[in-house]
This record gives structure tokens, C-alpha cells and sequence, in this order.
């Protein structure tokens, strides 16, 4: 697909064509929420919409875009600006060089592969991310009975090229026949985030380990720990089968009085969005949190989050 369009007439009533709409306001809001750690990657610039942001925020910042006319348009308003010709797919900057990337506007202009290339260099360079994707239907979604030129990617191809990257906010921009355009920030996980999947018990910690041992005892574990000095806490995005499967060991697994396990349930999940809390040890997988999202999602074919406790089992004393 040709993302880079943006010349002449295009780029001189980019704004004025836009930023009336509300979904505008909402990406404006999103990135005002989001971003909160410099410096700032911002590809594509365009036409700086985003600057008074980063300086309201003292954020230092560079842009980059591929188009010499949106380039232009944007030192227009803001002659300051540190502005670089180039593509998303090739960023001269060294690993993790900046605190936050901001891509807005950009993944629905290219195809699946090519989405995934522009992820993985983001990623590459920031440690945090602000994106933006239309996801749905795959494919260039009519709307309204017209063709729409961009792409809208399924849920699950994106997730595939997150992987490994936690989802701390998600917001919904704007909803139409061809799908739903969100922004998301993301980043690595860490332990704060497992406890608040358990922010409705007293005691955040005290909840997981005491669900983890009952599954450390009934597949047999070993002595594991479950405590934030022991793990690494990984965010993934399994398949509905690697689901099915954990969902039916879980269901089989022994218990000390003889009864089924309680994992099958047709009663709908209170989260939709929260990611399943899984741990592992000694080669053993058992979720803690989830199991009505897990029931749901297993049935349909996609990939759903999941935060991965990696318990390091403790050596015999």
C-alpha cells in the first residue's frame, strides 16, 4: 500500500481537514495521557500536531517523516522543531534510545508484513510505545458503501507483533463498519502490573500466592516461589488452542479429595480486555486469574494477552 501520499495539496490541508473531526480530539487526549518519558521519537511528524505536548510536558523530542511537504508544513508552525527526513522501517537511532516512541496514523496505511516490520523498529528504538491501529475485518474495509484506502488489520495479527510488549492503556478513538481505531501505550511488564490483576482482594500478594500453591500442589511442582525476587514477569498473547489446552490440563489435573476441578464455566467473564495471570515452573503452566475469559476465548480463534509469572524453582536446600 502507499502510505507516503502526503504532498502538495495533501499535505498543505492536512490539518484542515482533520482536526475537526472528533476522533482528532481523542488521539490529541490519548497522547496527552500517554506519553510521559522522553526523549520522544514522533514517525511519522507530520505536521506536528503533537509538539505543544512534548513542550508542555519539557520533553525533548525529534521528528521523523518521509514526506519533505509535511516536513514543511510542520516547521511552518513550529520553526524549533528537530525534524528528519526518513522511514519507519530504517530509524538511525541506537537500541532504546528513546523513552517514548509515538506512531499515530501510521500501521493502517500497510499490509500485515509490512506492519509488523514498522513494530518491530519502534520497538526497537523506544521503551515505551504510543501506537495507534484500526483492527476488524482484515483488509481495505469499504465504508459507507465507498473504498477506503487504508488497511484495517485483525486484532490477533497485532497482538503477534506485540508480543512481548504489556498493553498499559488502551483507548477506543473512534468505531465505524470498517472497524475499531485505538490508540495503545505499551511497554515492558513488570510486578506491579500481575498485582493489579488481584486489586480486588485485600491483599494483592497474599491472593497469588495462595492461588499458585494450589496449583504448585496439584501438578506437582516442586518447591517454587511465587515472591517479585524469584520471577520475570513476561507479557504474551497465546493462541485460543495454547488456551484450550492449558483451560483441559487444568480441568484433568488430581486433586487431594477426589473432585473435578472448578474450570469449566459458562458464565460470562466480568473483563474482557484484563489479561489471563499464568505462572510457570518446572515446566508446568497453571492460570491464577482468568478463567471465565479463558472459557470464553478458547472458542475463538485469535490470540488473547496473557501476563507469564517465570518462577525460578528454588534449589533443595
Amino acid at each position: 500500500m502507499k502510505s507516503d501520499r502526503y504532498y502538495g495539496d495533501v499535505a498543505r490541508g492536512y490539518d484542515a481537514k482533520r482536526m475537526h473531526k472528533p476522533g482528532w480530539a481523542r488521539e490529541q487526549q490519548a497522547v496527552q495521557d500517554f506519553v510521559t518519558k522522553g526523549p520522544v521519537i514522533d514517525v511519522p511528524f507530520g505536521t506536528g500536531r503533537y509538539v505543544d505536548i512534548y513542550k508542555a510536558k519539557k520533553l525533548g523530542f525529534i521528528g521523523v517523516d518521509i514526506s519533505t511537504d509535511m516536513i514543511a508544513e510542520a516547521l511552518k508552525k513550529h520553526p524549533e522543531a528537530n525534524v528528519l527526513q526518513g522511514s519507519v522501517f530504517d530509524l538511525p537511532f541506537d537500541d532504546g534510545h528513546f523513552g517514548t516512541v509515538v506512531c499515530s496514523r501510521l500501521l493502517n496505511w500497510l499490509y500485515p508484513e509490512d506492519m509488523a516490520r514498522a513494530v518491530r523498529e519502534i520497538r526497537r528504538v523506544g521503551r515505551e510505545i504510543v501506537v495507534s491501529i484500526r483492527t476488524g475485518i482484515e483488509g481495505k474495509q469499504p465504508v459507507d458503501g465507498r473504498p477506503r484506502g487504508n488497511y484495517t488489520h485483525r486484532l490477533d495479527t497485532f497482538y503477534a507483533a506485540i508480543d512481548g510488549l504489556f498493553i498499559a492503556e488502551r483507548r477506543t478513538i473512534s468505531t465505524a463498519s470498517d472497524g475499531t481505531f485505538e490508540m495503545f501505550k505499551l511497554r515492558a511488564p513488570c510486578w506491579a502490573d500481575v498485582l493489579a490483576q488481584f486489586d480486588q482482594h485485600p491483599d494483592s500478594h497474599d491472593a497469588i500466592k495462595r492461588l499458585s500453591d494450589v496449583w504448585v500442589r496439584r501438578f506437582d511442582m516442586g518447591e517454587v516461589s511465587v515472591e517479585p525476587d524469584h520471577v520475570t514477569v513476561r507479557a504474551q498473547y497465546w493462541t485460543h488452542l495454547e488456551l484450550a489446552d492449558l483451560l483441559h490440563r487444568m480441568a484433568a489435573a488430581p486433586r487431594a479429595d477426589g473432585l473435578p476441578n472448578n474450570m469449566i464455566t459458562d458464565r460470562p467473564p466480568r473483563f474482557t480486555e484484563h489479561p489471563l495471570t499464568i505462572f510457570r515452573a518446572n515446566g508446568q503452566c497453571a492460570m491464577i486469574d482468568g478463567r471465565r475469559r479463558t472459557n470464553l476465548w478458547h472458542r475463538i480463534p485469535g490470540r488473547y494477552p496473557v501476563l507469564l509469572i517465570d518462577c525460578n524453582a528454588l534449589a533443595p536446600a
